[in-house]
C-alpha cells in the first residue's frame, strides 16, 4: 500500500502507525545487514523537493501540474512565490522515531537549497541567489533542530547542484 496516497483516507493515528511500521522494517533490515549508519527509508515523503516545499513558507503546489523528470518519473515542481522560511521542524519527528528503534546512528536526510531552487519554479521579483539563501537558512534551521534532537549524522542531498551552473 502506498501510504502517501491513502493518507487523506485514514486517520492521522493510523497513518503514523503505518509509517512507523515501515520505518521499523527498514531499520531492522539494515541492522541485519550490519550497516553502520542507518537511514529511516523516508516512507512519509513524496518527492525530495515537494516534501520540504510543502512545509516551508513561500511555496505553492498545483494538484495536477505534473512534469516529466526523467524516464517515466514525474513530479509536481513547487512554485516559489514569496519569502522562504522554516515554519517548524520538518524531519525531526520521523528521524527521532527511527533513532529510538536502534542504538546505531540514524542519519537525518535533507534536500539541499540548490536542489530545491533548481527543481522549482522560482519567483522572478528578486535574484535567484537571494531565494536560494532563504532556502539555505531554512535548511540550516532544520539541521539545528535535528542536532538538538540528538541526530548526529546529517546528510544534505544536492542532486541538482550542477544544474544552473554557468556553461563552460
Amino acid at each position: 500500500m502506498d501510504l502517501r496516497r491513502v493518507r487523506r483516507e485514514i486517520s492521522e493515528n493510523d497513518y503514523v502507525n503505518a509509517i512507523k511500521e515501515e520505518i521499523n522494517k527498514v531499520v531492522k533490515l539494515q541492522e541485519e545487514l550490519d550497516i553502520d549508519v542507518l537511514v529511516h527509508g523516508e516512507p512519509e515523503r513524496n518527492d525530495m523537493v515537494e516534501y520540504f516545499g510543502e512545509q516551508l513558507s513561500g511555496f505553492a503546489f498545483t494538484v495536477n501540474g505534473w512534469v516529466q523528470s526523467y524516464g517515466c518519473r514525474c513530479v509536481k515542481p513547487p512554485i516559489i512565490y514569496g519569502d522562504v522560511s522554516c515554519l517548524k521542524a520538518m524531519t525531526v519527528f520521523w528521524s527521532s522515531m527511527a533513532q529510538s528503534m536502534t542504538k546505531r546512528p540514524m542519519k537525518g536526510m535533507l534536500t539541499g537549497p540548490v536542489t530545491i531552487l533548481n527543481w522549482s519554479f522560482v519567483r522572478n521579483d528578486q535574484p535567484r541567489h537571494e531565494t536560494c539563501y532563504q532556502i539555505a537558512l531554512a535548511i540550516k534551521d532544520e539541521v539545528e533542530d535535528l542536532e538538538k534532537a540528538g541526530i548526529t549524522v546529517i546528510q544534505i542531498d544536492e542532486a541538482a547542484l550542477r544544474e544552473g551552473l554557468p556553461e563552460i
